[in-house]
This record gives structure tokens, sequence and C-alpha cells, in this order.
């Protein structure tokens, strides 16, 4: 189990509780002084950053795992973003093991991330209609058919 983290205090937090992981989120990803905070967390460390700006990024920390993402709530996946997920991703050589922290409706965009190489994917999983994060969530029965897209991949 793991959390977002957003200050100082959630980071100490999980270290006294012993989650598994903390995950930093795109809005965070030039906060060099919470990524710096975030070392003090023994367990993984999931940094989110965007996509479009893969290439000015700083690089990874220890234990840290980059999920690139595109941080629109919820992301519409076109053709043409796939296509540049294809360029972006491929030419980056991001640090293995790398992941893909999806927003869209749907989740062609994890299949096309772990068809380029992301090993950890981040999906928000919606339970109830009333969800705040429904518009950009899965139902469980998305959720079966898309785990068993990705183990035949």
């Amino acid at each position: 189990m793991g959390a977002s983290v957003f200050d100082e205090d959630a980071i100490d937090l999980c270290c006294r509780l012993g989650t598994d992981f903390i995950k930093l989120a795109t809005r965070e990803q030039s906060n060099q002084a919470l990524r710096e905070s975030t070392q003090q967390f023994k367990g993984t460390i999931f940094r989110s950053v965007d996509f479009a700006k893969l290439d000015h990024y700083e690089p990874r920390m220890p234990r840290e795992v980059t999920l690139a993402c595109i941080p629109r709530y919820p992301t519409t996946m076109t053709s043409s973003l796939l296509d540049d997920m294809t360029q972006k991703l491929r030419g980056q050589h991001l640090p293995a093991p790398w992941g893909w922290s999806s927003h869209s409706v749907l989740f062609d965009d994890v299949v096309h991330a772990t068809s380029l190489g992301a090993r950890v994917i981040e999906k928000h999983l919606r339970l109830y209609k009333s969800d705040i994060e429904a518009r950009w969530s899965i139902n469980p029965g998305q959720w079966s058919v898309m785990e068993r897209i990705l183990k035949c991949l």
C-alpha cells in the first residue's frame, strides 16, 4: 500500500506507517525540495512527469521510478497522441524500470505504453459512478479486460 505525498509531513507519516511506496504527482515534478525529502523514505518512490517534457526533467534519484503521463483529466487519447507517445517514449531511453500514469477514459494508452516498455502502470479504478475521479477511471470489469490484454503482451 502506498500514498501520494505533497509535503514533508506526508512523507514522514508514510515512513512511520511503513507504506510500501510513495508517489509524487506530476504537479510536483519540479519540486526539488520535496524530491530530496523523499530520500528519507526507504521504499519505492514513483514520480510522475509530463511526457511532453521528458527531455527537460532531472535525472532519477535513488529508488525513484519515473511514471510518464499526460497531465490532463480526463485525457482523450487520439491516434496523433498515441503517435506522440511512441516518438517521445522510444526516443527518451528512460531508465528501467519506467512506467505510465494513465488519466484516460479507457486503457488504450496503458496497452500502448506497455508495448513500448512500461513496466509500472498507474490507472485509476472507479468503484462508484460518484467517485470524484470517475471521469478518468475504469470500472472493475474494464480493469479485468485490461489485465488480460496486458498479460498477453
